[in-house]
């Protein structure tokens, strides 16, 4: 039997919900690709083998485990030889689109419409093929500078901002892909107005239960945020205008200083981006967090603890040039003390960073403290890791 609404003055929720899949499959013809469309929760999203994504989280980590050092050719490679491994198979891919209720609006049909779109519109122009260390090298090169390494002043480099980079990457790669789609695909305009609007919703709901909860928000930077998106997407609907005025009540410093401050060359920057633009909002963000991180002067991220000998030792006397071996070949140094309870085993392979110490178990000094000068990324099978060191003198 077939279900009747319950509300004349909604549209068939069924119908839409079963229109989705030709919405995404409209879009990827181009492609001669398909995806599996589903319609449920509060969130859309794309699983998809997004490298680009997968690069940034690699060069945070490294940053993380290598805090004092800048990143040469060869590191720099192993980051794109790790975000090229990090695919996922063609089974497991998919779009997901927030639910579609059975009475349903006119206007949240459209958001949800929308949402489709912009799903799709990141398998058409986000960067899914591999990487090549020709087009990133330069670029990081360049970039790492922005944001120093210098401790007795709280700033910790690229470490711990991973959140920061993959969150500024979607916001730039967003207003990309949704200028691009608009002007490909006619009739695609009204149903992104009304997914903007319907993100402006949640995120008002978001922030009234915070405050009813007595969370802290960061004013200033949830306008930042919130004005270069909106005005980097370009919209104009009452529920958009209006935010654009509260944001500007909220934080006039906040908003001043993506209308008129550093960050204004960055949102025109980004507007500009092409169809072909597929690594831009990578170093764009790059850009952008260097810019928030030299104004803030606010703590980054923590990174999880350092093990036993790391961050915060002091350091020690070396001997002669660092060596390369691997980490599957050092053993943890004993207990502080030397006696005590033995140590957990595991088959996972420990994670090291600069400034770790550790003895080694084979090799011509065997059974000899070292400390990491410099640590490679675990290897994306193995999880090994390439490591160079210095020898520790007795002490």
């Amino acid at each position: 039997m077939r279900r009747t609404k319950t509300n004349p003055g909604t549209l068939d929720g069924a119908k839409w919900r079963n229109s989705h899949q030709r919405t995404v499959d409209s879009v990827l013809t181009k492609l001669a690709e398909t995806r599996s469309v589903r319609s449920h929760g509060s969130q859309f999203y794309n699983k998809d083998s997004w490298t680009a994504r997968a690069f940034v989280a690699a060069l945070c980590e490294w940053a993380r485990l290598n805090p004092e050092s800048a990143p040469n050719r060869w590191d720099v490679e192993s980051w794109v030889y790790r975000a090229n491994a990090a695919s996922v198979p063609d089974y497991d891919k998919g779009i997901v689109i927030a639910a579609t209720p059975d009475d349903l609006p006119k206007w949240l049909a459209y958001a949800l419409v929308g949402g489709g779109y912009h799903e799709a519109w990141h398998t058409l122009y986000s960067r899914r093929t591999p990487l090549n260390i020709n087009e990133v090298w330069p670029k990081v090169l360049d970039l790492w500078k922005l944001v120093p390494y210098a401790p007795e002043e709280g700033k910790k480099g690229w470490a711990g901002l991973t959140k920061a980079l993959l969150d500024w990457g979607n916001i730039i790669e967003d207003i990309r892909i949704e200028r691009c789609g608009c002007k490909e695909f006619p009739g695609s305009p009204e149903k992104m107005e009304n997914l903007q609007d319907l993100i402006l919703k949640q995120e008002e709901a978001g922030m009234s239960v915070s405050e009813h909860r007595g969370v802290e928000i960061n004013h200033d930077l949830s306008v930042v945020v919130g004005t270069f998106r909106d005005l980097g997407l370009g919209y104009e609907t009452p529920d958009q205008n209006k935010a654009i005025r509260l944001y500007e009540e909220r934080s006039p410093a906040g908003f001043a200083f993506v209308t008129e401050g550093p960050l204004k060359p960055l949102l025109d920057r980004s507007i500009a981006l092409g169809p072909k633009d597929d690594l831009g909002h990578l170093w764009l963000a790059m850009e952008v967090v260097a810019a928030i991180v030299s104004a803030s002067q606010a703590p980054q991220e923590e990174a999880p603890p350092p093990p036993q000998g790391g961050e915060g030792s002091p350091p020690p006397p070396q001997q002669g040039e660092p060596k390369q071996q691997e980490a599957s070949d050092f053993q943890d140094p004993p207990p502080e003390g030397g006696e005590g309870e033995a140590q957990p085993q595991s088959d996972k392979p420990l994670l090291y960073k600069l400034g770790d110490r550790a003895v080694l178990k084979v090799g011509p000094y065997k059974g000899q403290t070292v400390e990491v000068v410099r640590a490679s990324l675990p290897h994306p099978e193995t999880g090994i890791q390439r490591l160079e060191y210095a020898l520790v003198e007795d002490e």
